[in-house]
């Protein structure tokens, strides 16, 4: 049936195909690897070369924030209140109290004005100083909860800074602000630079606070006045 020269054909193709099965059987023994179980080259950083984090900048003090702050800009954020308020001397009341004279006088003490029993509970013995409004200022229903006053707040300093000093602007007696706060150096005792320079002289009483009453008929002194303390129109 076959000759000698199919035979002859039929052994070398068995024999190629045996020659290139043991070549890659061979390969595959020279040069095996092993598939690692987790891809990749792991690189181990040294601890002290995490990026370090971002300190957060420091929150100015309220007496610096009134020092620099602005009636101009506290008039135009006052009337986000004057749809429930009003600030002219002897104004009328209207779905909030008139908030003429608001600086160091006792909160919820506004005569002919009607104040929610949560304010007024809020309100027990306590003054308008500029710490409580800027407290309130910044979350009135967190600060008396139950209150019927439906404003959200103030949330950035700088917009509560200018607004009080609005509110002391429109007033028969402004308030002095808080002193700043004293840099790092002058509060460890060392000397500030500029210590050695003469103080220039004043008006006498310029420097006195503003009593603000209190209850019980007691008179609290206000803080010395701090320059950019805002004052009544006319003044």
């Amino acid at each position: 049936m076959f000759g000698y020269k199919s035979y002859t054909i039929f052994g070398w193709v068995i024999a190629a195909v045996l020659a290139v099965l043991g070549l890659r059987w061979g390969a595959e023994i020279l040069f095996h690897t092993e598939t690692p179980a987790k891809l990749g080259l792991a690189i181990e950083l040294p601890e002290d070369t995490a990026p370090p984090e971002a300190e957060a900048p420091a929150e100015l003090d309220l007496g610096t924030l009134l020092a620099a702050a602005d009636v101009t800009k506290g008039e135009k954020l006052a009337k986000q209140c004057a749809a429930c308020h009003n600030f002219d001397n002897g104004g009328a009341n209207a779905i909030g109290p008139n908030l003429w004279g608001i600086p160091g006088s006792a909160i919820a003490r506004r005569a002919g004005f009607a104040y929610s029993p949560a304010f007024r509970e809020y309100a027990a013995d306590r003054v308008w100083s500029y710490e409580e409004l800027n407290t309130f200022l910044a979350a009135p229903s967190k600060t008396a909860p139950g209150t019927a006053m439906s404003f959200a707040g103030l949330k950035k300093p700088t917009d509560r800074a200018d607004l009080m000093a609005y509110l002391n602007s429109v007033t028969a007696a402004p308030v002095a602000f808080p002193a700043p706060a004293l840099p790092p150096a002058a509060a460890e005792g060392e000397v500030a630079p500029d210590a050695a320079a003469p103080a220039e002289e004043t008006a006498p009483g310029a420097d006195e606070g503003v009593a603000v009453p209190a209850t019980g008929g007691e008179e609290v002194p206000a803080a010395p006045a701090t320059p950019g303390a805002g004052t009544p129109p006319g003044q």
